[in-house]
Formats: structure tokens, C-alpha cells, sequence
């Protein structure tokens, strides 16, 4: 079995300054990393403090549980 990955570029991302996000990318302000004990538990404190950013309020647990889990044993 063999896996791979493709990256396509869609569009050119151009800021109000003018610049362009190609080849250059973005640096996060505010970096969240789970904790193995996050994952275990179903929590995802990053998506949660994303959410607080832009004004909605949603727990660790409840941004865990936005997305069902998905099963790759299959392939």
C-alpha cells in the first residue's frame, strides 16, 4: 500500500499590502498544542481557542466532539 500527498495551490492570497502568502506562509500569534492526554480525551483546545477568537464560545470537549471520528483501519 502506498500513500501520498499532493499540494495544489487554488489561489494567490494577496494581503492589503500588496504581498503575496506564496512561498512565504504564515506564523501563527498564538500557538495551542494538545496534550496527548487532549487527544485521548476527545478535546481540542485549539479549534476551541479559534473559536473564542473570533467571538464564539466553545469548550475543549465540545470543539473534540465536532468532528466524528474517522476510521482509516479500512484502507
Amino acid at each position: 500500500m502506498t500513500y501520498y500527498t499532493v499540494f495544489v495551490t487554488e489561489a494567490d492570497l494577496v494581503m492589503s499590502d500588496g504581498k503575496s502568502l506564496e512561498h512565504v506562509g504564515v506564523e501563527p500569534d498564538v500557538v495551542v498544542l494538545p496534550t496527548p492526554q487532549d487527544l485521548t480525551d476527545r478535546r481540542d483546545p485549539a479549534l476551541a481557542k479559534a473559536a473564542g477568537l473570533v467571538g464564539v464560545r466553545i469548550s475543549p470537549e465540545d470543539a473534540g466532539a465536532a468532528f466524528p471520528d474517522k476510521d482509516f483501519t479500512h484502507y
